[in-house]
């Protein structure tokens, strides 16, 4: 039986001055969580998800969306 090699997971490259993301927009936060715009949306309704509004845009601030994936009160 020939023997496994571990493939090394590549680690993505930072961007050269890239700034440290502190809130997501609905896609964005769906994307990170893996869970649907819908139920995001849902969510928020809801009051168990914690969002700002500015000039009529949701955002959802990342340390707002680890709690909730944490499954900590909003």
């Amino acid at each position: 039986m020939p023997k496994r090699r571990s493939v090394p997971t590549p680690t993505p490259k930072p961007e050269s001055g890239s700034v440290e993301r502190l809130a997501y927009s609905i896609t964005q936060a769906a994307e990170a969580s893996n869970l649907s715009r819908s139920t995001l949306y849902a969510v928020m309704e809801e009051g168990r998800l914690h969002f700002v509004k500015i000039k009529g845009r949701r955002l959802i601030l990342v340390d707002d969306l680890r709690s909730f994936l944490r499954g900590e009160v909003a």
